[in-house]
């Protein structure tokens, strides 16, 4: 028998599917669900823990199905990157005062930064040039900004959950 660390309760496990998904709020983004992932759920206080595979290749695809970015969107590709906010504005090349208005919600971030945001969340961290990039990332955003973003969990791979 599996026990809630919490309150040792028995913890049930369900699998999550599209009508009762598990909201992954541990990306920083309010309105992520999974599916077709194991969750645990503790009989006693209710708590879910989730089992997500490749979590890696999780915020890999989160990367390529966030449309506009949010400012939570941008701190979560950020922390994916594993960069400090010193660090990831240094390589914006904007002020570490600026990202941290965008990512709170105080300003809005422009296209062409959001652009090289994204490939520096999906490619590295290393030196780029952004102007022979920006053209060619500008379409892969997919989806609309405040919709959820639904994700299938494959044997294979993430993919984003279509209507």
């Amino acid at each position: 028998m599996i026990v809630c660390e919490q309150c040792e309760g028995e913890l049930e496990t369900r699998t999550a599917t599209a009508e009762e998904p598990y909201q992954y709020t541990a990306s920083g983004i309010d309105h992520v669900y999974l599916i077709d992932i194991d969750v645990y759920r503790c009989s006693t206080c209710q708590r879910e823990a989730p089992r997500i595979p490749r979590i890696s290749a999780l915020h890999s695809a989160l990367n390529d199905a966030i449309a506009m970015l949010s400012g939570l969107e941008l701190r979560f590709l950020r922390k994916h990157r594993g960069a400090s906010q010193k660090e990831m504005a240094r390589r914006l090349r904007v002020e570490p005062e600026t990202l941290s208005r965008i990512e709170n919600g105080h300003e809005q971030c422009g296209q062409a930064l959001e652009n090289l945001m994204r490939f520096i969340a999906r490619d590295g961290m290393e030196e780029c040039n952004a102007y022979d990039l920006l053209g060619t990332l500008a379409d892969q955003a997919i989806g609309e900004k405040n919709h959820s973003l639904n994700l299938v969990h494959t044997e294979q791979a993430w993919e984003l959950a279509r209507d």
